[in-house]
C-alpha cells in the first residue's frame, strides 16, 4: 500500500481589527447614561484630533447643536439609585456625539454642564442611597457640577423604617393618635438631622470646584422650630456664598408659607424653568 502524501500546513489568514473608535451607535431605546469624565487627560492637540465635518461648523452654530442635542428634560436618578442625585434637569449628550472626537466631547460636554442642574435633597427619614453622601463625594461628576438644586424636605408623614426597626414603633402611634409629645421629640430629631446632612453636603461640595449656582427648595410640614431651620439654612449657603457661588430660592412650599418666606427675605428668586 502506497504511504499517504502530507498535506502541507496552510495558516488561516490574519484577520484585521480596526483601532478607531465608531462614528455612531445604533439607537437604542436605553437613555444615555451620564457621561464619566476621565482624570489624567492630557491636552488636546489639534493636530491629531479626528477631523469631523463638525467642525468646520462656526462654534455659535455648534453650540446650537450641542442644545439641541441635550434638551430640557427631568431625569430622575441619573447615576443610578445608589447616589444622592436625585434629578438632572437635562439629558446629557449622545454617545455617538462623544465619540465621534475629543474636541466635539470636550465642547459637548461642557455645553451640557453649564445649562444642567443636579439636584440634591435633604430628608433624613427617606431611604437614601447614599445616606452620608460617601458615593457622590467620589463621583467624577461632581468637579466638573456647576449648578446645583437642594431640596430641604422637612415632611414628616411617618415613623422612618429605621426608628420603627429599634423599637420606636410607639412614635408612630402617638403621632398618628396627635399626641403633642411624640410629635415634638420627632421633630427636634428631624431639625438634628437635617443639619447634621447639611454640614456633611458642605463639606463634600469642597470637591465641587466648577460650582457657580445653588438653589435652594423647601418643603414643609413641621410646625415651628424655625431658628433650628434657619441654622440648617445658614449652614447650607454659608460657606458656599463665601466662595462666591450665586445663591437663589426656589420652590417653597410649606403648612406656614408665611413663616417660611421669611427665611428667605432678600434672595433673589430662580428664573421661571431653572428651578
Amino acid at each position: 500500500m502506497a504511504a499517504a502524501e502530507a498535506v502541507p500546513f496552510v495558516a488561516p489568514p490574519v484577520k484585521e481589527f480596526s483601532t478607531s473608535l465608531p462614528t455612531s451607535l445604533p439607537p437604542s431605546n436605553v437613555a444615555t447614561p451620564l457621561p464619566v469624565e476621565h482624570r489624567g487627560q492630557t491636552p488636546l492637540d489639534p493636530r491629531r484630533l479626528t477631523k469631523s465635518p463638525l467642525l468646520r461648523l462656526p462654534p455659535e452654530l455648534r453650540t446650537l447643536i450641542y442644545a439641541y442635542l441635550t434638551p430640557a428634560q427631568t431625569i430622575s436618578y441619573p447615576l443610578g439609585p445608589n447616589t444622592a442625585i436625585s434629578a438632572l434637569s437635562h439629558r446629557p449628550p449622545p454617545r455617538a456625539l462623544l465619540l465621534t472626537c475629543r474636541l466635539l466631547a470636550c465642547e459637548a460636554l461642557d455645553h451640557f454642564y453649564r445649562v444642567a442642574r443636579f439636584r440634591i435633597m435633604l430628608n433624613p427619614p427617606a431611604p437614601l442611597a447614599d445616606p452620608h453622601f460617601q458615593r457622590l463625594a467620589h463621583l467624577p461628576q461632581l468637579r466638573r457640577i456647576r449648578n446645583l438644586g437642594v431640596l430641604l424636605d422637612w415632611d414628616l408623614p411617618k415613623v422612618p423604617s429605621y426608628a420603627r426597626d429599634a423599637g420606636a414603633a410607639g412614635f408612630e402611634f402617638g403621632l398618628e393618635a396627635g399626641v403633642p409629645f411624640f410629635r415634638h421629640v420627632m421633630d427636634r430629631g428631624r431639625c438634628a438631622d437635617m443639619m447634621r446632612l447639611a454640614k456633611r453636603l458642605v463639606g463634600v461640595l469642597d470637591a465641587a470646584r466648577e460650582l457657580r449656582g445653588l438653589c435652594v427648595s423647601w418643603t414643609d410640614l413641621v410646625e415651628g422650630y424655625w431658628d433650628e431651620k434657619k441654622a440648617v439654612l445658614e449652614v447650607l449657603v454659608g460657606a458656599l456664598s463665601a466662595r462666591g457661588v450665586k445663591i437663589v430660592r426656589g420652590d417653597i412650599i410649606a403648612s406656614n408659607e408665611k413663616e417660611a418666606q421669611k427665611l428667605f427675605d432678600g434672595w433673589e428668586v430662580a428664573a421661571e424653568g431653572r428651578k
